[in-house]
């Protein structure tokens, strides 16, 4: 007999979209960091 108070399975589906956005969203801050990275080792001096 299985636990009441278990929460479901997670449906592979439904992980699908978070993971696209969780992806796009990295891949933003990535971009993001290494322009910045960029543009302090140019004006830093």
């Amino acid at each position: 007999m299985s636990d009441p108070h278990a929460p479901p399975p997670p449906d592979p589906d439904s992980a699908a979209p978070f993971r696209r956005t969780l992806v796009r969203v990295m891949g933003m801050q990535l971009l993001a960091l290494l322009a910045l990275w960029w543009l302090q080792s140019r004006y830093a001096r």
